[in-house]
């Protein structure tokens, strides 16, 4: 008889032995927990899910990697759905199984890796109420991240799942769609930027813009969009929610479907002031930039999944209606603080910036001094916290030796790399940690 109960034990811990783990039973409520990755900088650096959401396994009467999916919700990150372990398969030789988790309002029944039941169509699903418009479209930010049109994602491999049942299974959850902020400001007309700081008197129009997703791969994550041609005749209109003269007017933050445009061409932005005094209105018009910057390199532009785009627009004057673009900004989504970018975009232009920049280096080089932010990004870096800055355009000027000194940036630390990205001080390349170099010597070599 023990030997036989001795059996029956061993079964039951091969069945649902994730980790080794021989201390519990399989009626073990299963627990999930979730953050949203990168959202507020003001806040945690994850914060915590909350409301509802869709959680996708593979029960445990299945002998193929088939999902089912049941509704949970989400308290301060934590939810206990009404399921246990033993309804779930954890053998391991079935392989690729995972725990999907998304915020996408829709159960389909169960669906496979080659099915079609893992796509959802975006469009069919509606704000709720008397609002027939798909909950998906293009359109401002919602506040709490998750609800709206701000579509979460996320997997856990079933085999990774650490300590359980005794330790919730965790989410990192990630935007799956695009999120687009405009800056605009006149760096030489005083009357447009009174303009501007009336947002009565601004009207920004964004057209040649895919504004409705099709279809969510719930299995991938993937959001495709419909291949019927944009329309030109329509344009959404982003307003405008705050003003200040170093950065200008910025407007709403908008999420719109990923998307490329290579095809299709870039995306066209309108800006319309009205002088009422004058009784007079212009129209500022430009094509986005061909280029964006993003993770320290030059990539076409495009609305990247679970990115934030900033694009700076300097206006000309009310009888110059030209447009500039600074360098796009791409970060990963978060939003941005008075720190995180300056109306020029985050980088030196000018002598009298890189003056700034050294100096101010020098005087405080920790995270908390804001004029560095100006010029450059912060990595904590494990405790060890270095800079990045950026040079966006070549500068000549007379500097003094607490500048430059000995064909060198004259910072008093090197926690910090200097990106010139091809541009150059006085003629002279600029290596990563500061030093000036004569050209010749640098092109001689091949």
């Amino acid at each position: 008889m023990a030997m036989a109960v001795m059996s029956i034990m061993t079964v039951a811990c091969t069945d649902y032995d994730l980790n080794g783990q021989t201390d519990w039973k399989g009626d073990e409520p299963l627990e999930l927990s979730a953050s949203i990755s990168e959202t507020l900088p003001t806040r945690a650096e994850e914060e915590l899910a909350e409301g509802t959401y869709y959680f996708s396994y593979v029960n445990s009467k299945q002998t193929s990697v088939k999902y089912e999916t049941t509704e949970v919700s989400f308290e301060a990150g934590n939810s206990t759905p009404d399921l246990t372990w033993d309804q779930i398969n954890t053998n391991k030789n079935i392989a690729n199984k995972l725990f999907i988790l998304d915020n996408v309002p829709r159960i389909n029944g169960e669906f496979t890796s080659s099915n079609t039941n893992r796509f959802i169509n975006l469009k069919d699903i509606k704000k709720g109420g008397t609002d027939t418009e798909s909950r998906y479209n293009a359109g401002p930010a919602p506040t709490v991240p998750g609800e709206g049109n701000d579509l979460l994602w996320d997997t856990v491999k079933v085999e990774n799942v650490s300590g359980a049942p005794l330790s919730p299974v965790h989410f990192d959850l990630e935007h799956r769609m695009s999120m687009l902020t405009f800056k605009l400001l006149s760096n030489n007309d005083s009357e447009i930027n009174t303009l501007l700081s009336n947002p009565e008197k601004v009207e920004v129009k964004l057209h040649r813009v895919i504004t409705e997703p099709y279809q969510f791969n719930r299995l991938t994550g993937a959001i495709t969009n419909n291949t019927k041609p944009i329309d030109e005749t329509q344009a959404v209109t982003l307003d405008i929610t705050g003003y200040t003269p170093e950065e200008g007017a910025i407007t709403e933050s908008w999420i719109f479907p990923p998307q490329e445009f290579h095809n299709t061409g870039r995306p066209v932005l309108a800006i319309t002031l009205t002088d009422t005094e004058k009784n007079q209105t212009r129209t500022f018009k430009g094509v986005l930039p061909e280029s964006m910057l993003y993770e320290g390199k030059y990539e076409p532009l495009e609305f990247l999944s679970g990115c934030h785009l900033t694009i700076t627009v300097l206006l000309g004057s009310w009888d110059d209606l030209t447009v500039n673009f600074r360098p796009v900004l791409v970060k990963k989504w978060v939003t941005y603080s008075a720190k995180d970018i300056n109306a020029k975009q985050v980088g030196v232009y000018t002598a009298e910036e890189l003056t700034e920049l050294v100096n101010a280096y020098n005087a405080n080089s920790s995270e908390n001094n804001l004029t560095l932010w100006k010029y450059g990004v912060y990595n904590d870096n494990n405790g060890s916290g270095t800079w990045t800055f950026d040079l966006w355009k070549s500068i000549t000027g007379t500097f003094g030796t607490e500048i430059i000194n000995n064909n060198k940036l004259n910072f008093n630390n090197q926690n910090f790399t200097f990106n010139s990205h091809g541009h150059t001080i006085n003629g002279k390349t600029v290596e990563t940690n500061g030093t000036l170099t004569d050209n010749s010597t640098t092109d001689g070599g091949e």
